[in-house]
């Protein structure tokens, strides 16, 4: 089966579109051309005639109302018209002879002057006389429609102008002679001769548009296939600056996302190896001196070997929430709650700690603000963020929490004292396995992934995280989620198969039950510095 390429379909489309144009441009002209010689012809035809017309005005009878000279039949009207139309009739050439005397092809006899030519140009059999009703008083019978009529008007003294007839004369040979004929078709050649120009002009401009237009393609294309076979790091260039140029531009912009995309999972698979690795040594070094017997199984043993267990187990979970995020399925389900209960729960928990650390909890909860949220996922983001700063603040220092709420939004700021981290590391606080201090985050027990779980549970609900400089000297932290959520849950994940264990800054599996800061050796999962 023939396949045309897009380059020979927009070739093909841009001649067969320049033919039709040439074509019905030739038709009009064609038409508008005849129309206007034919007129021409009449206009012409008719102004000779004018002497007819003129005579026909002198020679109307008042009294019998028409010129009853005529009787009815085309010879006597047709011999009225070359009678008038004769230029060497006897009255004629006394007012005005010939200049050189008469041709001599005209013969002089007892009756009138007769030209040895009769008519030729043949207007008299074409001219008609019609009565103040168009009815036919002289010349053939004949249509009338495209013919140039030309009323008689008589002068009646006080009654003033009256239209009493029409003269008219209709189109020889339907418009052309064949002079006429003969000048039309060389017009009609002309006209041929420049369509045909056109036509081999436009298929060259569409040649030179369709390489002009389909090259960036074809180079997209190629670039395309090197993309889906994992060529991440390819750029084209391009200096074009209309909808193709964007479309690079685009494809570019798809590049380095796919490429950094790429970066960021194997640093990913990277780090997560890395944070295993630590917990899993630990495992295996314990178990292997406890089989050789170089270590006996006490309680000092077990504790070790439970804090290498809940270390793998929270990167596990941790992973496995961040996981649901990337699928839209962390937040499950969505209820209007009095959020001011939920951060006046999560903070009295959390007091005593904060106090055995030597940090001073502020708390300012603004009543009555209610919203659409999960609010097992909001427990989860704040105990988060009061771990993080549990951890990281030093004492004596001072931790604030604010809930306050807009027309549309729902603002939580989370700030505490120094220290604080360097202003060029605050935007890379959310991002996965991110420490600013890599050896003390491993000694506080953690891993990475608490602030970047911190934002997964913000965005699905719709809102956004950001950290600043707090004015304590240490990291703020402000939440906006909005009122309302602006899109329906996914509900692919039943919520008794979602992850029961509620992973807050300390990784406590039940704030109903347990405090949720009790011990260090509880899962930690949040980190900033």
């Amino acid at each position: 089966m023939f396949h045309l390429s897009m380059r020979g379909k927009l070739c093909l489309a841009i001649a067969v579109t320049a033919m039709l144009v040439i074509v019905i441009m030739a038709g009009m002209v064609g038409i508008s051309f005849r129309e206007g010689l034919t007129h021409y012809i009449l206009a012409a035809d008719m102004d000779r005639l004018r002497p007819v017309k003129t005579a026909l005005t002198e020679d109307y009878d008042e009294e019998a109302g028409g010129w009853p000279q005529f009787d009815g039949t085309p010879i006597g009207f047709l011999e009225y018209v070359r009678m008038e139309l004769d230029p060497f009739r006897p009255d004629r050439l006394t007012a005005s002879a010939p200049v050189g005397g008469m041709p001599s092809d005209v013969k002089i006899g007892d009756g009138p002057v007769q030209p040895a030519t009769d008519d030729p140009l043949g207007i008299g059999p074409r001219t008609f006389l019609l009565d103040a009703d168009r009815n036919l008083v002289g010349g053939a019978p004949g249509l009338v429609e495209g013919a140039l009529i030309e009323p008689i008007i008589v002068n009646r003294g006080e009654a003033g102008e009256a239209v009493v007839g029409y003269f008219g004369v209709r189109s020889p040979n339907e418009g052309r002679t064949l002079a006429d004929s003969i000048y039309l078709c060389g017009q009609f050649r002309t006209l041929g001769w420049a369509s045909l120009f056109a036509l081999i002009a436009s298929t060259l401009f569409a040649t030179f548009l369709s390489k002009q237009l389909i090259a960036p393609l074809q180079m997209l294309a190629g670039s395309t296939r090197r993309l889906a076979n994992g060529d991440y790091g390819i750029q084209l260039r391009s200096a074009r600056t209309d909808e193709v140029g964007e479309l690079i531009k685009d494809f570019n912009l798809l590049a380095r996302n796919l490429e950094r995309a790429a970066k960021a999972e194997k640093q990913w698979i990277s780090d997560t190896s890395h944070e295993l690795k630590t917990p899993l040594s630990i495992l295996r070094a314990e178990i292997e001196a406890l089989q050789d017997g170089v270590r006996l199984a006490g309680q000092g043993t077990y504790a070790t070997l439970h804090c290498a267990v809940m270390r793998v187990s929270e990167l596990v979970e941790a992973l496995s929430l961040l996981s649901y995020a990337r699928e839209e399925k962390l937040v499950q389900k969505i209820e209007n709650q009095d959020i001011s209960r939920i951060v006046g729960e999560t903070t009295k928990m959390t007091r005593s700690v904060m106090e055995d650390a030597g940090l001073t909890l502020d708390v300012s909860i603004q009543s009555g603000v209610i919203g659409d949220v999960d609010p097992m996922r909001i427990r989860q983001m704040i105990g988060n963020l009061l771990e993080n700063s549990r951890r990281y603040t030093e004492a004596p220092g001072t931790v604030q929490i604010r809930l306050t709420r807009s027309d549309h939004e729902i603002v939580l700021t989370v700030a505490d004292s120094a220290p604080s981290p360097p202003k060029d590391n605050l935007k890379r606080l959310f991002d996965r396995f991110y420490r600013v201090e890599e050896t003390h985050s491993h000694a506080l027990g953690s891993v990475g992934l608490g602030l970047a779980v911190c934002q997964a549970i913000v965005k699905d609900h719709g809102g956004a995280i950001t950290a600043e400089i707090s004015g304590l000297g240490g990291l703020g932290v402000t939440v906006r989620i909005p009122i309302k959520m602006k899109r329906a849950m996914p509900s692919s994940v039943p919520r008794d198969q979602a992850i029961q264990v509620t992973l807050t800054a300390t990784g406590t599996r039940d704030l109903r039950r347990r405090n949720p800061f009790k011990s260090d050796r509880h899962t930690r999962l949040f980190s900033r510095r």
